[in-house]
């Protein structure tokens, strides 16, 4: 090939692209996931429920994002990636995909005590805390923007952001016996609260009523949980341990319908692994179900360099390849699936299946070792078995017939001859 090619595929055009996807993705809905009842059964953002109804669903979720000291804590958006491959690629093998991406306040007012003290009994020396009646619920919490904490020296005891809010600290309330003077709980919930339950609120998040619709739950949560939770190994034992305590909780009083949140967990830095290839030489679509990214890159390299030597690339190899990539760079795949004239995006496409009649080899170069050294090769069929070996190596010239004490065989991998 001689000469500059049309484009280059640079910074500003690879933005061009990306936004140009998103924004089609966001209007038609691409990636909206329709429950089967409820504000999100249908509507404007997909074609809703019944066109889902037929896929086995997928809840894949992420370690929420939080602030951490100062800035975002980066450790779970650099996690999202691989969860956003696993998901794209669930969704082109026939699945229904759930996966939320929500951001937890982490320790800023968030989940107040809907508590209340009375002050104004004289029969009592200390304050009586009195739980607010489900009608008074929710408590909504004031504006702020000022959440330092006061004073600011390790001596004094803290004063709580919302002694701070004017007017919150007492309310004026009728519990049942008049109209009375109360002063409101000034602590919020630990930092932990919110993400015991948030995996629940994902799955009905527009919700007045409760924490979401049985019959959304059971569909997201059963039969175990969450399928896939991914997030860090540093929070085993808290929020995973805070988030089970709570669920059974719920669990017991009716709320969920598993015992346990979390059906499958994966933590950052296990999901890129070593494997390169597995027996079978069936390589990129066992190695996106099993979460080896890695592995799935090389393999689609290897294609794609041998894809270079041809004269002209088959629309027959592009297509399939252009799938094989989308998981991994959605955007790119995206435009090159249009350039190859198809007007609906790829997202929900199959992904290419290997054919094992193509991709299995048919025999096998077997080295052969005479008291641990190598000394010739045979060709066995692929599929051989220790007998079918053992024949193949008695018929060969170089196999020392009458001085052979014993035959150590590895199908697939080695024969050793220990001689007398």
């Amino acid at each position: 090939m001689t000469g500059s090619p049309p484009f280059r595929y640079d910074a500003r055009l690879a933005s061009e692209i990306e936004l140009r996807w998103q924004d089609r993705w966001e209007r038609e809905g691409t990636f909206h996931a329709a429950n089967p009842t409820g504000a999100l059964s249908a509507g404007d953002l997909s074609a809703g429920f019944g066109a889902e109804a037929g896929r086995p669903k997928f809840y894949l979720l992420d370690f929420f994002p939080y602030p951490s000291g100062i800035g975002l804590h980066v450790g779970h958006p650099l996690g999202y990636i691989g969860t956003d491959v696993f998901g794209r690629y669930l969704r082109m093998t026939g699945h229904h995909v759930l996966h939320p991406f929500g951001f937890d306040t982490f320790g800023l007012p968030a989940e107040p005590f809907p508590i209340v003290y009375d002050e104004a009994d004289p029969a009592r020396p200390i304050a009586r805390p009195i739980a607010l009646p489900d009608a008074m619920l929710p408590v909504t919490l004031p504006e702020m923007t000022d959440f330092r904490p006061v004073p600011q020296d390790e001596a004094s005891d803290p004063v709580p952001a919302l002694a701070r809010a004017p007017g919150w600290a007492e309310v004026t309330l009728d519990l049942g016996d008049g109209p009375r003077r109360y002063r409101r709980e000034l602590n919020v919930m630990p930092q932990w609260a919110g993400s015991c339950w948030y995996y629940l609120r994902y799955t009905d998040p527009f919700n007045q009523t409760a924490l979401a619709d049985p019959r959304i739950e059971r569909y997201w949560m059963s039969p175990a949980g969450v399928d896939l939770y991914v997030g860090g190994v540093e929070h085993a034992v808290l929020h995973l341990l805070y988030a089970r305590f709570w669920h059974m909780v719920l669990y017991d009083c009716g709320v969920t319908s598993t015992p346990e949140p979390f059906g499958k967990l994966f933590n950052q830095g296990y999901i890129l692994a070593d494997a390169f290839t597995d027996a079978r030489g069936l390589y990129v679509r066992e190695d996106f179900a099993a979460l080896r990214f890695h592995t799935a890159i090389a393999r689609i390299i290897e294609l794609t360099a041998h894809a270079a030597r041809l004269p002209r690339v088959p629309r027959a190899l592009a297509e399939p390849l252009v799938l094989l990539v989308a998981p991994l760079a959605p955007h790119i795949a995206e435009e090159l699936w249009q350039r190859l004239g198809h007007a609906s995006c790829l997202a929900r496409e199959p992904f290419p299946q290997a054919d094992p009649a193509l991709v299995a080899t048919a025999t096998v170069t077997l080295p052969v070792q005479v008291n641990g050294r190598v000394r010739f090769t045979i060709e066995v069929p692929a599929s051989a078995d220790r007998d079918d070996i053992a024949d193949l190596l008695a018929a060969h010239p170089a196999y020392p017939r009458d001085k052979v004490a014993r035959l150590i065989i590895v199908p697939g991998k080695i024969a050793n001859i220990v001689l007398r």
